[in-house]
């Protein structure tokens, strides 16, 4: 997910945190050796300024709020997002103007088996 999706998702989400901390994970990726912490805990409006500093390349690979009503997920190898959570807050990012979104239910395949249209 790049920065401006991030940014029209957390959009999105901030009225389903209630101002409550949120977690953002950033992925450990294979061969890759870093230091760098990869689990953080914060308000979800602190994570643009976080990001900012360029300390972190990717934005997070997953993203929950402490009372775990919604997760989102961005692995870096794929080429979408999973945001799962309440009807209202899923209803917000399909009819988002800017993010393009798709539902899907537990037997949707995602995987590279996949149906693909013609």
């Amino acid at each position: 997910m790049n920065r401006k999706e991030l940014a029209e998702l957390l959009s999105v989400l901030r009225p389903f945190t209630g101002g409550r901390d949120c977690f953002f994970r950033f992925a450990e990726i294979p061969f890759i050796t870093t230091d760098k912490p990869i689990l953080f805990r914060g308000v979800l409006g602190e994570l643009p300024t976080f990001l900012a500093d360029g300390e972190y390349q990717l934005t997070p690979e997953y993203l929950w709020p402490a009372d775990r009503s919604w997760c989102v997920c961005s692995d870096y190898d794929l080429e979408f997002t999973i945001v799962a959570g309440p009807k209202e807050l899923v209803s917000g990012v399909l009819n988002n103007a800017t993010l393009e979104a798709l539902e899907v239910t537990p037997q949707t395949r995602i995987d590279s088996y996949a149906p693909m249209p013609k």
